[in-house]
Order: C-alpha cells, then structure tokens, then sequence
C-alpha cells in the first residue's frame, strides 16, 4: 500500500469541492484548524 499527501492553498474551498467531485474525487469531509492563529478548513479526499 502506498499513501499519497498533496495539499494545496485555494481561494474558495466550497469550488474545490465542487469541481474536485465533477472529476470523480471522493470527498470524505472538512475540518477547520487553526495555524498561527489563523483560522482555516482542510478538505479531505
């Protein structure tokens, strides 16, 4: 088994979402977090 990481930083999550599922991405969920104060969400697929 092999395992993959790639992340990348986008503008607008809700239309990477949108157009990682018109690909065929399984998105499984978000979750926020939080890096040097700074709130962010994390999309997992």
């Amino acid at each position: 088994m092999k395992l993959w990481n790639i992340g990348g930083k986008v503008p607008d999550l809700d239309a990477e979402e949108v157009f990682l599922r018109a690909i065929g991405a399984d998105v499984s969920g978000r979750q926020p977090v939080f890096v040097d104060g700074q709130e962010g969400e994390l999309l997992f697929t």
